[in-house]
């Protein structure tokens, strides 16, 4: 009887760019029928460094995207402090807006009040010129609060 040897053959997948390989035989070399009977897969570890196959670019690359970085985080920051203290500036100016609103509904009530209760003339006219003089005012803030906020809300959406 004969001692027969095993075939053996190594397969190098190395340089494959697959996490997996799948064996089939195919085909066997010899005389006469055979069998495959076993497959063995010998795992072993990659002595490769990661360094190594991928080595960066250069250390100077690095740094300078760390300081691109740097300088779009403090960019953001100060983007979103400017916009922080625009939209504290367009709440006052609209509490403005909402004071010379109610301001308003107070001189048209004084008003309404001075029409029922007949004043003598002569404090009709001083009442008259104070509704006026009162009525003007609040126009003058309302415009400008109003202008502001439109700057502002102008000024927010392009930024």
């Amino acid at each position: 009887m004969a001692t027969d040897t095993p075939h053996k053959q190594e397969f190098r997948i190395r340089d494959l760019s697959t996490r997996s390989v799948l064996l089939f035989p195919s085909q066997a070399q010899g005389t006469g029928s055979a069998t495959i009977t076993d497959v063995t897969v010998d795992l072993l570890p990659n002595r490769e460094v990661y360094e190594d196959v991928y080595p960066s670019d250069s250390e100077d690359e690095d740094d300078s995207e760390e300081e691109d970085l740097d300088a779009k985080v403090e960019e953001i920051k100060s983007i979103n402090d400017r916009i922080k203290k625009l939209n504290v500036r367009l709440l006052d100016e609209q509490e403005k807006i909402n004071s010379a609103a109610n301001r308003l509904k107070i001189c048209n009530n004084f008003g309404k009040s001075v029409e029922k209760k007949r004043p003598a003339l002569v404090d009709l006219n001083k009442l008259i010129a104070a509704y006026d003089a009162e009525r003007k005012k609040i126009y003058r803030d309302y415009e400008v609060a109003t202008s502001v906020v439109a700057e502002l809300k102008n000024t927010t959406s392009e930024t």
